[in-house]
């Protein structure tokens, strides 16, 4: 027996999801569990339901008009329906369940003609299937790597071509057909950057990368892996994350991506093409997201993320924007978008919840469904009536819907995140509690324009649910903050607040139900522990309270304070345990509790009337009278319908489940509503008549359902009507009252806080404040009351409390006085400060807070040491006590030197062992090696073997082959391997181990020596102590002021120092428990003990000091301290007159003892000073020595370290042979699973091969044969008309041969698509050509066959057989041309497997080349060893270059072939050089006698120009005078010397004079300036005059020209022909002028005479 049904009336979502369009004005969209389809053109909408569970992924054909769709389940079906009463078309199952989906289906495509579907599996499969729908059939399928693709279509010109597409890679994949075998064959192409975009190929190996020294850091293969195929990080400006795509009819196909580029790819060869940084407008390029690329007639069509729709040319190849159109929404962009069957509109869907239609032919968009973003969270009936709908979005926008047209009718943003809702019974008014802890009243008197009346600020937590009384009266609101508050619901009492009440937890579910008494009883559950998972999403306790008229009506009685907190005893609380986690409350009219578990059923308990007496009965829980079945998976809500007799319940598995209440169990309908994955039903409610059921899921959508209950329950149906009159007619007297209040009810916007006084308090006369709590910057409605509370209090009391604050202010100031007086006793007299306190309680109260505070601060900085503790008691195991040998360092003194030891780990038990197994081979295979040699060896060899140890012996070659200093420092080791015999990895990892043991050997020795050293400055330090001691001692008696040096260890020598602290070393005051402190003061106590004892009277102390001054031992020092005793005369200051002689003698004595004392003090002085020197000398002797040695250790540690670095080089280079080999060992083993996999895949490819071959020799005999037949057709044509004459049989012939032309059937509907904006109207698919070319045919022939076609005289019958053998032949035909078409494609089927099998074969011949190059690598790397070798640099003759060596093309020799070559060199220099030195001595001498003869040429010459120069001398007079006076020439050069200085005095004077005369001028000069400079400053008056004057002409002028602009054109032409003449005249009389000007000057010239130079 079941309830009815529940038929699906409308569905509501947020339309984030994909649209399509199903027809040219239809769009399909996804909504939740439903399909919702649109009609853009009537503006109507029809959802259906999914007949499966859920719907997964969907597309549609516009070709069919159908609808495909999958489920969400496991082995999840594909349902196609068609849009015409979706009717169901197909349902593809995988009976064989080996190629379809297992748990999902991520994508869907149709073909363009609608006959073919891909479909694309997710987790586990990865399979990509190609169905036949209307067959229901697999063509084909094929594993896709482990990755999920997000967009998969067919090619529209080639149904045979796929694209499948994520954000790292696009696979193009194509269908090949051999007669009714289908095969996929894919194509990858890695979209990781924009540069490297090229098609997929096999993963990098290491040949690159084996000189790098990141295999060193490389310790597994997946390491290794990872590093390999790290690509770099992410570049925002070259990353290609592709987000849509389209195809060209050309074959390509472009990509839009998300930061606006548009990739162009050739689906044949894979070439890519990127297009960034398109330009659409001045300075400004793509950079949004391209999240639709959709292809028309006109261009490429983009749709953005920031709103915009562009359309590109892209056939000049640069995309170029031609058109342009935007939203003129703020913040809107788009996410996907469609095109329509006739390519003339595009449905777009945006972020804001909105579908936009956009038609290229106007290019603009409309707006054909405006809704909000966002998950609908919540859903109320509006009252009064049932026409309306109320939503809430999860962001806070408010809706109302139309019940029966299902249409938006108006909406209200609140800006918050929304958390719960409620609709008021009695007036149009909706309750939205908020995240924030508010709830807003939103009025609905006008539907269309919601507006916000009041606002409450209820609760700093989320408001977790609302309810109204039955009637309206007040509501109540639960939060987590475990207080219940109940409102008045009228709008004539302002929505006041009546009262709050505690419960224990969180209020999960509230319901009411109005009793017969006049009560209401209102079942609270809660939750005591929110926060814990396991109890989060139920209640676990149960409140029970009533409300009274007398609570409604705000009686003070039934409240504990002021505040308004209801008591107990006034609501009847009633608190009980539940048994389980219940989701969910309704209260049945038989008084009876539902409650929804996570048990799957539903739970029912009996109202309880009395509270249980027993303890014990309080705290165990309610048990359930019965358990009704629920769903499968645990009910999230529970609603009674408006009469109380039908249960709605929702669960996680999406269900809502409606119910008989009499018969739960029984009477039951179940739909699915919402997508479990999401979370199932959120949220049921009733409409007033019951007739319609909404269902709110965490998937964000809403359904409507419209209630239609069965025969059976056609009485409770009656009685919901019946009630529901009631409940109206018995509001009606209110709603108007309450109507009009909600009218006058208006709310500006958010207000500050009611005003209260300073949150420090009301000042009292006395200077006393009240306390008053702080109020927060907008307090909820509890602070305010308890402020309120605190203020009315106040009141009532004040006259009594001022009182009692004046007493108590006359007691404070005695008591203070008391406490002033008492600190100024005397300590006797003075009291305890505790002895004032009077209120003991209050002291001990605030000593014991103050003390648990202290406590609890001390806890806290004990954890916080202790945690530091732990911390360093890490690392001091790790890096102090697990060492063998610890860190130490030696400083030398007064340098700055300092030498280090080598900490050592102990070694573990496991590395002992292991080396312990090596040694013991080594020494087995030694034995063995040296067991295994021949007794005897040939007299050669043992001479060859001693000249190679000599010349090993005389060059250090040990140390050079060896490659290493280690053998000078201990770490040698005759287990060794040799460097030559290391071949395999197991030698190398012994030798490993054996450098490591050398090196742990090399550094215990140093440390060894490190140690003597540092014993060495122990005893050095002591001994200078000991006589620093002493120079101490030394000074002080000198009285010196020198500074003793002193010389200490510091830490880096004695680390374990840092580990202690000490007391000098904390800077903050010590925290001194009570316990610590107590042992301070008996440590004290016993110190004083012992002082006090030591103080005591000690005999023999007192007996050293009497008898011998306090000391056992006189010294020197001690002695000559002391001064002579002066005799008692001198001291009394007697006169030296007045001396007796034994007084003059006892002076003389005195001073001669005088003397004697200061001599003996000066000479012990000196052998002080003398000690001094000595010993500060032996301090720097001794220093000098120590750091002597030090150094020493300081270069032997340097040698150490260069050992230990060459062992470390070798450890290192075997581990990089090691890891090489290893990579290649691993490379090999990569090649020969490649190389299997591709024998395998040569197998399969064989054996595919052979069955195409097999398929194609029997089609092509199947062809043959009906070709045969054919041809017998035309053979047997005249004898199947004998009957008929020859001259008619030739005219039937001719009517035979006779064919119609099958283009023309197809030239309307290729007009038609023409004028669409069909880009792919142009090339129509083959499939489609060929069934419409073969239908107009035989349409055609149809039409042939009528009977005036036939010859005249013609029997009807002979024309009716000729007409069906005509149609035999035309059908035969068209069957040989579909073979022919088939064989052809098997034939290309055949030779494409044969390319296979033969690229196979290469491959596997290019795979068999590579592994025999790995082996061949292995087999090298094994025999072509690395040697280290440790040579002087006179010995290395490689040129240096970059500071490393390349020794690729060097050679290692023996030192002898050197030798010998050189002396060979050497020898032949001499004689080379001897022979030059003879040379050299032969073309000296020929070189001197040329010099010689150059030289006596030179001196003849110089003889001939003398005698010549001799011949020509001519005689002057001064020479005259000097042969003839010879004497007297001097007495003449004097007096020319005087003649010249008179010359010059004279010339002085002269030049004096013209000084003289020049200043005279300069000085008239300067004048003349002066008088030119007034000259000029009048002349400036002048010209601002003339200026003046000038601007008045200007202006003058410009008015006379202003009068000439009258003057006609031709008076104007004359004046410009006449100036022109004027102009011409007056060159030429210029030129005439010139030219006379120069024949003047000519003439001028003749009469000056010319001077001739002389030569």
């Amino acid at each position: 027996m079941t309830f009815g049904d529940l038929k699906l009336s409308w569905a509501e979502s947020n339309n984030s999801d994909e649209v399509s369009f199903i027809d040219n004005s239809v769009i399909v969209q996804k909504c939740g569990s439903f399909l919702k389809f649109y009609d853009t053109f009537n503006k109507q909408s029809f959802c259906y339901a999914s007949p499966g569970d859920g719907i997964g992924a969907i597309t549609t054909s516009t070709a069919h008009q159908v609808v495909a769709f999958s489920e969400k389940t496991v082995n999840p079906r594909i349902f196609i329906h068609s849009f015409n009463r979706f009717e169901q078309q197909s349902v593809l199952v995988d009976k064989t369940k080996s190629e379809g989906a297992e748990l999902e289906y991520t994508a869907l495509a149709f073909s363009q003609t609608g006959n073919y579907l891909a479909s694309y599996s997710g987790v586990p499969d990865f399979k990509l299937v190609i169905w036949d729908w209307k067959e229901k059939v697999i063509l084909c399928s094929k594993h896709v790597s482990n990755e999920c693709i997000t967009h998969v279509s067919f090619n529209p010109t080639n149904w045979r071509q796929l694209v499948s597409s994520n954000q790292q890679s696009v696979s193009f994949w194509s269908i090949e057909r051999s007669n009714e075998t289908h095969t996929l064959q894919q194509r990858e192409l890695s979209l990781v950057l924009d540069d490297s975009l090229v098609p997929a190929r096999e993963p990098r190996t290491v040949e690159s990368l084996e000189d790098s020294e990141r295999l060193l850091h490389i310790v597994s293969r997946d390491l290794l892996e990872d590093a390999l195929t790290f690509s770099g990080f992410d570049d925002p400006v070259n990353s290609v994350v592709p987000l849509c795509h389209a195809w060209l009819p050309s074959g390509h196909l472009l990509l839009g991506c998300q930061r606006g580029q548009i990739v162009k790819i050739d689906a044949e060869s894979l070439e890519v093409e990127i297009f960034h940084d398109i330009s659409i407008g001045e300075d400004e390029t793509l950079q949004s997201e391209v999240r639709a690329i959709l292809l028309h007639q006109n261009g490429v069509y983009l749709a953005t993320s920031d709103g915009r729709v562009l359309c590109l040319d892209m056939k000049k190849g640069e995309p170029r924007v031609t058109s342009s159109v935007a939203l003129d929404q703020p913040g809107a962009g788009f996410t996907y978008g469609r095109w329509s069957m006739y390519y003339d509109k595009m449905a777009l869907t945006t972020n804001q919840g909105s579908i936009v239609v956009f038609q290229p032919a106007t290019n603009n968009l409309e707006e054909v469904m405006s809704l909000s973003m966002g998950n609908i969270a919540f859903a109320e009936v509006m009252a009064p009536g049932n026409d309306q709908v109320v939503t809430a979005r999860e962001n806070g926008i408010i809706q109302v819907w139309s019940i029966d047209v299902h249409k938006l009718v108006g909406t209200l943003d609140l800006q918050d995140q929304v958390s719960s809702l409620a609709s008021s019974p009695l007036v149009p008014l909706v309750l939205v509690g908020t995240a924030s802890g508010y709830v807003y009243v939103v009025s609905l008197t006008s539907s269309e324009v919601p507006r916000v009346v009041k606002r409450m600020h209820i609760s700093h937590e989320p408001i977790s649910v609302i309810r109204f009384s039955p009637e309206g009266e007040f509501f109540l609101v639960g939060s987590s903050e475990s207080v219940v508050w109940i409102v008045s619901g009228l709008a004539s009492k302002d929505l006041a607040m009546i009262g709050y009440l505690s419960v224990i937890g969180r209020a999960m579910a509230i319901d009411v139900l109005r009793l017969d008494e006049g009560k209401i009883r209102c079942v609270i559950t809660s939750n005591p522990f929110p926060d814990d998972p396991g109890t989060r999403a139920g209640a676990t306790r149960y409140n029970q309270i009533d409300i009274t008229p007398s609570i409604i009506n705000g009686d003070r009685a039934n409240y504990l304070t002021a505040k308004k907190d209801l008591s107990d005893e006034a609501v009847g609380r009633i608190n009980m345990n539940i048994g389980a986690l219940a989701k969910g409350v309704q209260i049945t009219p038989d008084r009876r509790i539902l409650f929804g578990t996570h048990a799957k059923s539903i739970q029912q308990i009996r109202l309880i009337d009395e509270y249980p007496l027993r303890p014990s009965e309080r705290k165990a829980p309610v048990r359930a009278e019965m358990h009704h079945p629920g769903h499968d998976l645990p009910t999230t809500c529970l609603v009674l319908s408006p009469h109380r007799r039908w249960l709605a319940s929702g669960s996680q598995d999406g269900t809502v489940r409606l119910a008989d209440l009499a018969n739960i169990g029984n009477s039951f309908t179940m739909q699915l509503a919402h997508d479990m994955e999401a979370g199932g039903v959120r949220h049921l409610s009733f409409s007033s008549d019951g007739k319609s059921l909404f269902s709110v899921g965490h998937d964000g959508t809403l359904v409507c359902f419209k209630v239609k209950p069965s025969g059976h329950v056609g009485g409770p149906a009656r009685d919901q009507q019946a009630a529901y009159q009631q409940l109206t007619t018995s509001l009606a007297g209110k709603s108007a009252a309450e109507l009009e209040a909600l009218n006058s009810l208006d709310w500006q916007g958010r207000t500050a806080p009611k005003s209260v006084e300073s949150p420090e308090g009301r000042e009292d006369g006395d200077g006393y404040r009240v306390p008053i709590p702080e109020l927060s910057e907008d307090p909820t409605w509890l602070e305010l009351a308890d402020v309120e509370g605190i203020r009315e209090e106040d009141r009532a009391v004040e006259p009594v409390k001022r009182e009692i604050l004046q007493e108590v202010n006359y007691l404070r100031k005695n008591l203070l006085a008391m406490i002033d007086e008492n600190e100024r006793a005397v300590d006797i007299e003075r009291l305890e400060r505790t002895e004032f306190t009077l209120d003991t309680d209050e002291f001990a109260r605030q000593k014991a807070q103050s003390d648990a505070q202290v406590a609890k601060t001390y806890e806290e900085m004990e954890l916080e040491n202790l945690a530091k503790m732990y911390v360093r008691h890490l690392i001091k195991r790790e890096c102090w006590d697990g060492m063998q040998v610890k860190g130490k360092a030696i400083k030398s003194f007064g340098k700055g030197l300092t030498v280090a030891n080598f900490p050592l780990q102990e070694r573990s038990q496991e590395e002992l062992s292991e080396l312990n197994a090596i040694i013991i081979q080594r020494k087995i295979e030694a034995a063995e090696k040296k067991s295994s040699r021949q007794d005897r060896r040939d007299r050669e060899e043992e001479e060859e073997e001693a000249l190679e140890e000599a010349d090993q012996e005389d060059s250090g070659v040990s140390t050079s082959t060896d490659g290493s200093l280690a053998a000078l420092f201990g770490g040698h080791h005759d287990l060794f391997y040799s460097q030559m015999d290391l071949s395999s990895r197991e030698q190398k990892r012994n030798q490993i181990a054996l450098l490591k043991d050398s090196i742990a050997r090399i550094k215990q020795n140093f440390n060894t020596e490190f140690d003597d050293t540092l014993r060495q400055k122990e005893q050095e330090l002591n001994r200078i102590g000991d006589r620093n001691a002493r120079i101490s001692k030394i000074i002080s008696d000198l009285s010196l002021s020198e500074q003793v040096r002193q010389s200490a260890w510091s830490a880096e020598e004695h680390p374990e120092v840092i580990l202690a602290v000490k007391d000098e070393e904390v800077q903050v005051e010590r925290y001194l428990t009570p316990e610590m402190r107590a042992r301070l003061e008996e440590e004290r106590r016993l110190e004083e003990e012992r002082r006090l004892a030591a103080l005591q009277d000690n005999w023999r102390e007192r007996g050293l000091d009497k008898m011998m001054g306090g000391v056992l031992e006189i010294r020197k020092e001690d002695e000559l301290k002391k001064d002579v005793p002066v005799p008692a005369f001198l001291a009394q200051g007697k006169p030296e007159a007045d001396w007796t002689p034994e007084e003059v003698a006892a002076k003389k004595e005195y001073d001669r003892k005088v003397v004697e004392l200061n001599e003996e003090r000066d000479k012990f002085y000196k052998q002080l000073e003398a000690e001094l020197r000595k010993l500060q000398q032996t301090n720097i002797e001794g220093e000098q020595t120590f750091n002597d040695n030090l150094q020493n250790l300081f270069n032997k540690k340097i040698k150490v370290e260069m050992a230990i670095f060459q062992q470390e080089l070798k450890i290192l280079r075997l581990q990089l042979s090691i890891l090489q080999e290893e990579q290649l060992y691993e490379k090999e083993q990569d090649l020969q699973a490649q190389l299997d996999s591709m024998r395998e895949e040569k197998v399969a490819a064989v054996a595919a091969q052979r069955l195409a071959q097999r398929d194609l020799d029997e089609y092509k005999e199947r062809y043959d044969n009906l070709v045969a037949e054919d041809r017998v057709m035309d053979k047997n044509f005249r004898k199947e008309f004998s009957d008929v004459s020859a001259a008619m049989v030739d005219a039937l012939q001719k009517q035979y041969k006779r064919r119609p032309r099958g283009a023309k059937a197809l030239k309307s509907q290729v007009e038609m698509s023409n004028m669409s904006g069909n880009p792919y109207s142009e090339r129509p698919s083959s499939a489609a050509v060929q069934q419409q070319t073969l239908e107009g045919l035989f349409k055609a022939l149809e039409e042939f066959n009528e009977d005036k076609y036939a010859p005249e005289g013609l029997d009807l019958a002979v024309w009716q057989r000729l007409c069906r053998y005509r149609r035999q032949k035309v059908e035969s035909e068209q069957q040989i041309k579909f073979r022919a078409q088939t064989m052809a494609e098997m034939t290309a089927f055949l030779n494409r497997r044969s390319e296979e099998q033969a690229a196979i074969s290469d491959r596997i011949d290019s795979l068999q080349s590579q592994l025999m190059q790995v082996k061949e690598e292995r087999q090298q790397m094994m025999l072509n060893l690395e040697v280290q070798l440790l040579l002087k640099q006179g010995q290395v003759e490689v040129e240096v270059k970059d500071f490393i060596p390349d020794y690729t093309d060097s050679i290692l020799i023996h030192r002898t072939v050197v030798e010998e070559l050189n002396k060979k060199i050497k020898a032949l220099g001499d004689l080379k050089i001897a022979s030059m030195n003879e040379s050299k001595d032969f073309r000296k001498g020929i070189y001197q006698l040329e010099w010689e003869r150059k030289k006596m040429i030179m001196e003849i010459e110089d003889f001939l120009q003398k005698a010549k120069d001799i011949q020509n001398l001519k005689v002057t007079k001064e020479l005259q005078f000097f042969l003839n006076d010879g004497d007297d020439h001097d007495s003449r050069k004097n007096m020319e010397i005087q003649t010249l200085e008179k010359t010059i005095q004279s010339v002085q004077d002269v030049h004096m004079r013209q000084v003289e005369e020049k200043k005279k001028h300069i000085k008239s000069l300067q004048n003349t300036i002066k008088k030119k400079e007034a000259d000029n400053a009048k002349l400036d008056e002048q010209l601002l005059e003339l200026t003046v004057t000038v601007a008045e002409r200007e202006h003058i002028q410009q008015n006379t020209s202003a009068g000439k602009e009258g003057l006609s054109d031709e008076a104007k032409m004359k004046e410009i022909v006449q100036r022109r003449k004027l102009v011409d005249l007056a060159k030429s009389q210029a030129q005439e002028v010139a030219v006379l000007r120069a024949e003047v000057e000519r003439l001028r010239m003749r009469t000056f005479p010319a001077l001739v130079q002389i030569e």
